[in-house]
């Protein structure tokens, strides 16, 4: 929010929309997305070609043009700056099924006119297939993935091996690629569908992106192999299913959706979509408010109950009970925040997700900031850092 505020905007507050492995923000009362991650955890790529892909009418969310077209680097995090639409994804139309009436034909026609323009771009990111040997060799390591049984690593392993062969050795014409143009990656918005999240930029055919889509938008996109969408689909499982078990993946509800990808992969094909096979109420994320109340989900016992009986979120926890602290965060699958006492004691709780590393980083800031805006005289609500 500094980042933001040194740059012009007008930033008051942030409103969590998405907490995973990134964590995107709206600003208020700016109305500006921004998206924050760990160093490294940003596509430096994805700014600039979609601000060529928004130029060229192509269906994307473009960045915000308030600012400049770059990533921000402060205090171990990378910001990026996007145009805000209020407005959802498309899972909630394939999370149940698809309806009728649905934005079915509308998806397929959105995702062509992306392939168009994305076809024009002379960008060579990395081909889709050059993960698989990083994959295999993370198959090898029980220690980086002790969520695999010995049989699920040779049945990841097995998928990953025959589906490249079959799909090289197809011969399909290959461009730049999205990556993941999942419902949950469109937002549809007064200026029609819009696609975001360029972290998967890669290169390969069409049928791959494809293989993200429900079938029935796969079924609408004309001139493609449907047996090679369907072959990238088994691809697409054996991806996902290890990306779950990797130790910084932090899908709240990984752990099902790892079972669920097994279980396809097991079953072989025919394959099924991801909608398809995910096709369950959104995970409930354990860090948000509950009924539309300010107060946060219950906490595992043992918390310090605020005043009015209020359970301390996260943030509230290391400020409030280590006040005076110097707060520094700790990168990693075992990730800490480190809380130092003035005193030179040390203690730690281990936050479950980005958002909670970030509120973590900046609780110290906060009290400090809110102490010396009293001893000066000024307001006394402090504003984020």
């Amino acid at each position: 929010m500094s980042i933001a505020a040194s740059l012009g905007l007008a930033v008051e507050n942030a409103v969590v929309l998405r907490d995973s492995t990134k964590l995107a923000l709206r600003l208020v009362p700016c109305d500006v997305l921004a998206r924050v991650a760990h160093a490294g955890g940003l596509n430096l790529l994805e700014l600039g070609l979609a601000q060529r892909l928004a130029d060229a009418g192509s269906p994307v969310v473009a960045p915000e043009p308030r600012v400049e077209l770059r990533v921000y680097s402060r205090g171990g995090f990378l910001v990026s700056f996007w145009s805000y639409y209020e407005s959802g994804t498309l899972w909630s139309h394939y999370e149940s099924g698809p309806s009728p009436g649905g934005p079915t034909a509308r998806y397929a026609q959105a995702l062509e006119r992306l392939h168009a323009g994305m076809r024009t771009l002379t960008d060579a990111p990395p081909h889709f297939m050059e993960w698989v040997p990083g994959a295999q060799e993370l198959l090898g390591r029980r220690d980086k993935t002790p969520m695999l049984t010995a049989s699920d690593r040779e049945l990841i392993g097995n998928t990953l091996a025959s589906l490249t062969r079959s799909i090289r050795d197809r011969g399909a014409h290959e461009q730049v690629l999205h990556g993941e143009p999942h419902p949950d990656n469109v937002l549809d918005t007064e200026n029609g569908l819009l696609f975001i999240d360029w972290d998967t930029l890669c290169r390969g055919p069409v049928e791959y992106d494809l293989a993200y889509v429900p079938a029935e938008v796969a079924a609408l996109y004309p001139d493609v192999n449907q047996e090679l969408v369907h072959e990238c689909r088994g691809f697409v499982l054996a991806r996902v299913a290890l990306i779950r078990c990797e130790p910084d993946d932090q899908l709240p509800n990984r752990e099902q959706e790892l079972e669920s990808n097994l279980r396809a992969l097991r079953q072989g094909p025919p394959w099924p979509t991801l909608d398809a096979l995910n096709r369950i109420a959104p995970p409930t994320d354990p860090f948000r408010s509950v009924a539309g109340s300010d107060n946060p989900p219950p906490q595992p016992s043992g918390d310090v109950r605020l005043p009015g009986g209020r359970l301390p979120g996260h943030r509230e926890r290391c400020a409030g009970l280590h006040p005076g602290a110097a707060v520094a965060w700790v990168g990693g699958p075992e990730s800490e925040c480190r809380v130092g006492r003035a005193a030179g004691s040390q203690s730690a709780c281990f936050p479950r997700t980005l958002r909670d590393s970030l509120r973590c980083a900046d609780a110290a800031a906060r009290a400090q900031l809110g102490r010396f805006r009293g001893a000066t005289g000024g307001p006394r609500r402090a504003q984020p850092p």
